[in-house]
């Protein structure tokens, strides 16, 4: 699928999570890693690279990785469809995923899909709510995913 460059309101949502999960992962010691553009193995034939991903800590002299705990995409008009529909099935497939997290950035909204609901759609649309990541031990408040964006 080839995708526009993303906006600079996708660029710093990116940044945003990649910087509170950063902190988080220093300040409890994490056994977890955040990583932008990693390669994710879906399947045997496909591969997809989410805006982060969070993987077990360790180095490893991979481009892919299979065993990523949460993986968060930011839509755009273009990829919706795309990363609510194959991509979320697709993540969902991975065994070791807890949760699969996708931000708007036109409005606030941040659609959660765990594994300890079955995967199903939980939708939050306040700066206010607090997005639960009990698989990394942190609580990440979408305000935070929202700073400095003008949303």
């Amino acid at each position: 699928m080839n995708a526009a460059a993303p906006s600079e309101i996708h660029g710093k949502i990116v940044s945003n999570i990649d910087v509170a999960l950063s902190i988080r992962e220093r300040q409890i010691e994490a056994t977890w890693t955040v990583l932008p553009d990693i390669g994710v193995r879906v399947s045997e034939h496909d591969r997809v690279e989410p805006d982060l991903a969070v993987v077990p800590d360790g180095p490893r002299r991979v481009r892919d990785r299979d065993d990523v705990i949460v993986v968060f995409e930011v839509l755009s008009p273009t990829t919706r469809d795309w990363d609510l529909g194959w991509k979320r099935k697709a993540y969902t497939g991975l065994a070791s995923l807890t949760h699969y997290v996708v931000i708007a950035q036109d409005t606030v909204e941040v659609i959660v899909f765990a594994r300890a609901n079955g995967f199903k759609k939980r939708t939050f649309r306040s700066r206010d709510d607090i997005i639960e990541l009990p698989s990394l031990g942190v609580s990440l408040p979408v305000t935070e995913m929202y700073r400095r964006t003008g949303i």
